[in-house]
């Protein structure tokens, strides 16, 4: 799945070569709040399939800032600086921990709506999204008889900040539901999958090869610094002689 967003991103470029970039330097920049949960899949998670428990059980609060800049009428170009937490437990295993992590992304945004209505104007559009990043995290992982600390990164025993964190790259692959109030403001739901290079968000080295992920649910406002002006669907006329 990721591979097949990372694709059509890259492809973007091509598919809409006839649409020229008809937003200036100045114009399309914005910037945003968000607030919603982090959810943690590795092995120290058993409840992958199960949504409620998911959320109540394995997941934690996350907010964060944005800013991004409508680069055409169908692609959004957006950095974004998240922080949250992430925790788990494996029963089997005897473990369970906690832990915060610090991203920061760079994600490109493809307009569906418009991509299949470009003639159209709909307060409520659909995005793909993908891009890449990196993350710093701090995890203490414990043992779920005695609730003794087994191991830490970036943290003491006693939980508190110690040395430096752990970081690695990621890759967000996800979708994205924008409704327009008026021409400044807008809500925007985003759901985005992290696939990470790193088996130990958790503070734990599984058996397996799979790297630990995790996903973000974030709702947020968006406030753009002007209102964008209307532009034509498809290449601009040729000027007259």
């Amino acid at each position: 799945m990721l591979k097949k967003c990372l694709i059509l991103i890259c492809l973007c470029p091509a598919i809409l070569i006839g649409q020229p970039v008809v937003y200036t330097p100045n114009e399309g920049w914005f910037g945003g709040l968000n607030a919603g949960v982090a959810s943690f899949f590795g092995d120290l998670s058993i409840y992958d399939y199960s949504p409620k428990e998911k959320l109540t059980l394995e997941s934690s609060a996350a907010a964060g800032i944005t800013a991004g800049k409508h680069i055409t009428k169908f692609i959004i170009a957006e950095l974004n600086l998240t922080k949250g937490g992430l925790k788990g437990s494996n029963p089997s295993l005897g473990l369970a921990f906690n832990g915060t992590i610090l991203e920061f992304s760079a994600n490109g945004y493809l307009n569906f709506t418009r991509l299949v209505f470009p003639n159209s104007e709909f307060r409520t559009s659909v995005y793909a999204m993908a891009g890449t990043g990196v993350i710093a995290y701090r995890a203490t992982k414990t043992s779920l008889s005695d609730q003794s600390v087994v191991e830490t990164i970036g943290r003491n025993e006693a939980g508190d900040k110690d040395g430096h964190p752990a970081g690695k790259v990621i890759f967000p692959a996800g979708i994205s539901l924008s409704y327009q109030f008026n021409e400044r403001w807008s809500l925007r739901s985003d759901f985005a999958y992290r696939l990470t290079t790193d088996d130990r968000l958790d503070a734990h080295a599984g058996i397996t090869s799979v790297n630990d992920r995790y996903t973000i649910l974030m709702v947020g406002m968006r406030f753009m610094l002007r209102p964008l002006r209307k532009i034509p669907a498809g290449p601009l006329p040729c000027p007259q002689f």
